[in-house]
């Protein structure tokens, strides 16, 4: 996925980049969606974390140890897979 500030401009020429604007906040960035299993940890949780790292009241569903990040549906690229 990517991830470029707002405005933020790029020239492409002879196989080389060259950075025109460096743009400003926010950040967009593009949504990743996952299907996660983790098979060595029979319980757990999944918790949303905000863009400053805090915890959220939005938990991910863990169904058969499998869970699915969606940073369209959950607007965020943190998670906190807590061991219980």
């Amino acid at each position: 996925a990517r991830g470029r500030n707002t405005g933020m401009e790029y020239e492409y020429s002879e196989g080389k980049t060259r950075l025109k604007e460096t743009g400003i906040a926010p950040v967009l960035l593009e949504s990743v969606k996952a299907i996660i299993s983790i098979k060595n940890i029979k319980k757990y949780s999944v918790k949303v974390l905000d863009q400053d790292g805090f915890m959220t009241q939005t938990e991910v569903p863990v169904k058969n140890s499998s869970f699915e990040i969606d940073g369209s549906r959950y607007k965020t690229i943190y998670y906190l897979i807590d061991r219980k």
